[in-house]
């Protein structure tokens, strides 16, 4: 059975879309995973629902993730915590 990883990501001046995409390329090298992108502004509940996995990839702002990523976890948090959805994760900075 193929996992979905997906990978959740903000950039502002494209340097954590190249973080992003390094990733990706990392990944592919694994037969077994299908992996979609996600900009974080773009990403709802549903998007989470459907996948086995999550990568977070943020720049970090004064010592804190993008205002895009922290949007992100203010609009998903509370559906997922009543849904029970628990996935792994990784997160880059």
């Amino acid at each position: 059975m193929i996992k979905r990883l997906l990978i959740i990501y903000h950039s502002q001046g494209g340097n954590t879309e190249k973080l992003t995409q390094a990733c990706f390329e990392g990944i592919i090298e694994k037969q077994e995973v299908a992996v979609y992108f996600k900009r974080s502004l773009g990403t709802s509940i549903q998007h989470i629902e459907n996948c086995d996995g999550l990568i977070i990839v943020t720049p970090e702002y004064f010592g804190t993730m993008s205002g895009a990523v922290k949007a992100f976890f203010d609009r998903t948090y509370y559906p997922a915590r009543e849904q029970n959805i628990k996935l792994p994760f990784a997160l880059i900075i």
